[in-house]
């Protein structure tokens, strides 16, 4: 199940249309997102996007260190201007692509289904280092691949990861869902 990655400009493109969603399903998979963030004392967000998982622990007044990452400049302006405290949140226009050491806690939600080099990225991980990360059951133009089911998701990151916690939550679609998983890079 391959679909074609898509570039920036396509993703600036998506994010000046976006507007801020109130869906209970995608806030849930944030709230599940920041919650992991804020059991540490440092997080790197790749694919951060608008920064709402910042937004919420700036919210907890969570006092770790933040970093997102994001090659849309577009997401990046828009995490930007929540105006969040820059010595605590820290977001960098990068391309993951180029990411080639991670010795950090890493989140990555809504990203490893967007990028062709999904398990290559995790290989730049630390061995030891916390992961979470969630994936799509469902298929979207911007994504790359999605998963059926969970064995689909095992066989693609078990390789990479230790996992600890796997769950599923609802997306906003019915039938849809997102699959997180919590662990450590083997």
């Amino acid at each position: 199940m391959m679909g074609t990655e898509q570039n920036a400009i396509y993703y600036d493109k998506a994010w000046q249309k976006w507007t801020p969603t109130t869906s209970t399903e995608r806030s849930r998979l944030y709230l599940k997102a920041a919650d992991w963030c804020a059991r540490r004392e440092s997080v790197l967000d790749v694919g951060c996007g608008p920064g709402l998982v910042a937004q919420i622990l700036s919210g907890w007044s969570w006092p770790g260190h933040y970093s997102g990452i994001d090659f849309s400049t577009e997401a990046i302006r828009i995490a930007k201007a929540r105006d969040l405290d820059p010595h605590r949140f820290e977001f960098r226009h990068e391309d993951a692509a180029i990411v080639t050491y991670i010795d950090r806690p890493l989140l990555a939600i809504e990203f490893l289904e967007h990028v062709s080099f999904d398990v290559d990225f995790l290989r730049t991980v630390e061995r030891g280092t916390p992961i979470a990360l969630s994936v799509p059951s469902f298929d979207d133009p911007g994504h790359v691949r999605f998963f059926p089911t969970f064995d689909d998701v095992f066989r693609r990151y078990g390789p990479e990861l230790d996992i600890d916690y796997a769950t599923t939550l609802s997306a906003p679609m019915p039938g849809h869902r997102w699959y997180w998983l919590e662990g450590f890079k083997k």
